[in-house]
Order: C-alpha cells, then structure tokens, then sequence
C-alpha cells in the first residue's frame, strides 16, 4: 500500500529553511523570540509577488497552525448554533472545529461535472439564504480533490457572500503547491476588486509548500476593521500569537530564500501528476481528476454563465 497524502512531501524540508533553525540552535538559548520586522515582511513581499496580495503588517495575525486560526476566528466572529457552510467533500477536521466549537455543520455537496468538481451556485445561493447562516469555508486549491477555482467562481462567491452578509473563511494553505499554468487566485488578491471583498479572513502558512508542518506557524489575515478588531482584541487576551522559534525563523527563511526551490519542486509535482495520470488511464479503469479548472461554466445560470474558464 503506497499511501498518498498531502500533510507532508517525500522531499526533504529545503536547506535554507534547517539552516536558519540550525542557527538558532547554534546560539545554544532558546529563548523567547518576539517576531522581527523582517519576519513580517517577507510574507507581505511573499503574498504580493506571488499571489497579488497587498497586505500590511497590521492586517496580521499569527497564529500556530490554519485549523487553530481557523477555530479561533469561529469562535470569535460568529455565534453559538450559527450554521457555516462547507463545501463537500471536505477536510476533515473542518467538521470537528464547526461541530465542538457548537455551530452547525452545513455540508454543501459540489457537483462532479465532465470529471471534475463544480459549484451549483443557484443551489449554494439558497443554503446561504437560510436564517442564521453566518459562515462559509472556501478552500483554494479545494481539498482533497486539488480542484484550482477560477476568477469567475470566486468573484460570484464573494458576490454571494456580499449579498447574503456571510463571513468567508479562506483557507489558502495548499496555493503555493500547484504549476504557473494553474495558479491560484487569492481571494484578497487585487483581481477580486478589494472594495468589494467584504467579510473575508485568509489563513496562509508556508508548512505545506515547504514541508514543514511540525514547525507551527501559519497567518489570519483580514483588511475588514471590525473583524480585524474582534480578532486581534481576542487574540491579545489568550495570547494567542506566542509562537515556535524554530517556525519564526523557518517560516521567514522559506519566505524569502524559497522561491526558486518551489519552482522547482512545483514543476517536479507537476511531472509526476502528468505520469500518474496517464498511467492511470492506460493500465487501470481508475479516472483520477484533474485539479486544473477545464469545465464550461455555462451550465450555471446568472451574470457569470457567459463566461468559460481557460
């Protein structure tokens, strides 16, 4: 049995990243270590070079893994029994920090369309519509199937989530982990219109990309002022944002030494899917699906039935 999981890479964690923990090591204290100036900034320059993301330091929040984020803005932004909405199928624990946090679990079943997964958003428009509806997880790149949303989908989820006063919760983790030719669009990225993206708190963390998941750190982020408040007041409160050493430094390494490995190690990925695929099809009845979006999109109906994805 080979088992296919996407918590951690057979690729060893990159040099740069155990050098710059060696270090810390090598000073033989370990100490508290507040993050730095730089720190920050290399995921302000990461997001913006790659992902069109303008960020500030302000409009961060740390925190030591997606999920807790993710809990703790559950917890702190909506209601008790408040119903969050997630698509399906799902990452598991999305379910668990819903559920034991006393929200309801909405489960949005996608539709498998040509192969591969699409929203019916006439359909999620009247799962939003429902009393006491607050929350909606979006996960780009989806997990688990790697489906890759496009512009035109994640502009009419916002429009959605605008238009009902849903919370969007953007799990972003995986987006750093696809080909150029598949890129990901964030949903605070400047193509979504930033005006328009309301009620939206991305969490990032460079543990997926750089295979180091064990190290602890990831980012809450949001441009909207009353959630920003909400959050960083809480936060302030638990001491929520007391992280690993050994994921401040790796994470600021990652972010500013990492570029040219992850291309490589993305184009690597991106050879190995092409092979697996293929062998799939010529040896075995499997259909595996594809994470890149090749589906028209004029099956919906509504202001973005006209438009196809490339």
């Amino acid at each position: 049995m080979l088992p296919m999981t996407i918590a951690d890479m057979d690729i060893a964690t990159p040099d740069f990243v155990l050098d710059a923990m060696r270090s810390v090591l090598d000073d033989q204290v370990l100490g508290y270590v507040a993050p730095s100036h730089d720190f920050y900034q290399a995921f302000i320059h990461w997001e913006a070079v790659r992902h069109s993301v303008q960020l500030t330091r302000d409009q961060i929040i740390l925190a030591s893994g997606v999920v807790p984020a993710m809990a703790f803005a559950i917890r702190h932004l909506t209601a008790t029994n408040d119903r969050i909405v997630v698509m399906a199928p799902y990452y598991t624990p999305y379910e668990k920090i819903v559920t034991g946090n006393h929200r309801q679990f909405v489960a949005f079943p996608l539709k498998e369309i040509d192969g591969q997964y699409a929203i019916d958003f006439e359909a999620l428009e009247d799962v939003l519509a429902v009393a006491n509806t607050t929350a909606m997880v979006i996960c780009n790149p989806h997990n688990p199937s790697g489906r890759v949303w496009t512009l035109p989908e994640l502009q009419r989820l916002q429009s959605l989530a605008n238009k009902y006063n849903i919370l969007v919760l953007d799990d972003e983790i995986h987006d750093d982990t696809t080909p150029p030719q598949n890129y990901p669009i964030s949903m605070l990225s400047k193509l979504m219109a930033p005006d328009k993206v309301a009620k939206t708190v991305m969490f990032k963390a460079p543990t997926k990309a750089f295979n180091m998941a064990g190290s602890k750190v990831s980012f809450m982020v949001t441009r909207h002022p009353e959630l920003l408040a909400t959050l960083k007041d809480a936060a302030a409160a638990e001491a929520f944002e007391e992280l690993n050493t050994m994921g401040l430094v790796g994470a600021q390494a990652a972010y500013e030494k990492g570029a040219e490995w992850l291309d490589a190690v993305n184009g690597y990925l991106a050879e190995n899917c092409e092979h697996l695929v293929t062998t799939l099809k010529e040896t075995t009845r499997i259909v595996p699906m594809s994470p890149r979006p090749r589906i028209s999109l004029g099956w919906i109906s509504g202001p973005m039935a006209c438009q196809k994805t490339n």
